[in-house]
């Protein structure tokens, strides 16, 4: 196997919408150069084992070492891998970032973000990192008091080229998308279904329900509703008016292809995102005044968000073009 250039490693090809889109971005941004994926699943090279079913494949033990080996770059790409209170972080990517330390590879982990304070060991693997990017003022916090340094630049999702939509006479759906999340439970979904549904007919338009994974499809039917999954999405854009969404890479892509939508902010990282961007289209549904905000929306009087005018302090993509 001869060398190549970059190893980007992820929880891509697993079926999450998001984490698609940011290995997108990467191959987006890196197009001139020599890409491998280094994933769980369905990639190029796959993670050591980490569950009974998976122990017994041989090939997990020798990917990760073959694949950093021959590797000149290894690149995180995007979101929340390294978490100390996350029991996968430990046993699947900090043995991929440790292994990458051990051989000296250069390693780059951009826009990432921390849910807690990385704890002793973990700091000490990503002092070792030659450029670590967070998408959020929060993970750029916990990397202070852990005494790693750090950038604060965009999500990658966000570095992807906006998309430009075939014309259509007449739009006919809003496009939804729920998940469950903490006290964001059933009746809560169906409560804000409710207040949107009379909005939306209202509008001449008709409600579409799209799954981005396993845990929306669950969830659409538990509540009785029909919907596609988001491998089917891309044939509909044109016919979407707005949108009113709760993920927040679904709500990035929506937007980049020019649709007009409400944020159904779910966690502080959704709403802490597009308030960067002083985006107004927010309802925060952990808000107890959150039902009342739904009451008192209008889809007519939002407006695009826009990514444009993000600051951010650094070209990622050019460290690891000169570092190759």
């Amino acid at each position: 196997m001869s060398n190549l250039d970059v190893l980007v490693v992820g929880n891509y090809n697993s079926g999450n919408f998001g984490d698609d889109l940011l290995l997108q971005s990467c191959r987006e941004n890196l197009a001139d150069l020599e890409l491998k994926v280094l994933a769980c699943s369905n990639s190029d090279f796959l993670t050591f084992p980490a569950g009974f079913r998976s122990i017994c494949e041989l090939r997990r033990f020798i990917d990760p070492l073959r694949a950093i080996y021959f590797s000149r770059v290894v690149l995180f790409g995007g979101g929340g891998l390294f978490n100390s209170d996350v029991i996968h972080s430990l046993f699947i990517w900090m043995p991929i970032l440790f292994l990458s330390i051990l051989l000296r590879k250069p390693i780059f982990i951009f826009g990432h973000s921390f849910s807690s304070k990385p704890n002793f060991l973990l700091a000490w693997m990503l002092r070792q990192v030659k450029v670590l990017t967070v998408r959020d003022v929060r993970s750029l916090e916990f990397c202070r008091q852990a005494r790693v340094k750090s950038q604060l630049t965009m999500d990658l999702a966000l570095e992807l080229k906006s998309k430009v939509l075939k014309k259509v006479e007449e739009k006919k759906y809003v496009l939804l998308s729920y998940r469950t999340y903490g006290e964001i439970d059933l009746e809560m979904l169906k409560k804000v279904n409710d207040i949107l549904l009379p909005k939306i007919t209202a509008l001449s338009l008709q409600p579409l329900y799209v799954a981005f994974d396993k845990l929306d499809e669950s969830v659409y039917d538990s509540l009785g509703f029909k919907f596609i999954p988001a491998k089917d999405l891309e044939k509909y854009l044109p016919l979407i008016k707005f949108s009113a969404l709760m993920r927040l890479h679904a709500n990035i892509y929506c937007f980049k292809h020019g649709i007009t939508g409400l944020v159904l902010s779910y966690a502080s990282k959704v709403k802490g995102l597009f308030q960067s961007f002083d985006y107004s289209g927010i309802i925060d549904l952990q808000s107890k005044s959150c039902l009342d905000d739904l009451y008192s929306l209008d889809f007519t009087t939002l407006e695009q968000c826009d990514f444009e005018g993000g600051k951010k302090s650094m070209n990622p993509w050019d460290l690891i073009k000169e570092e190759v």
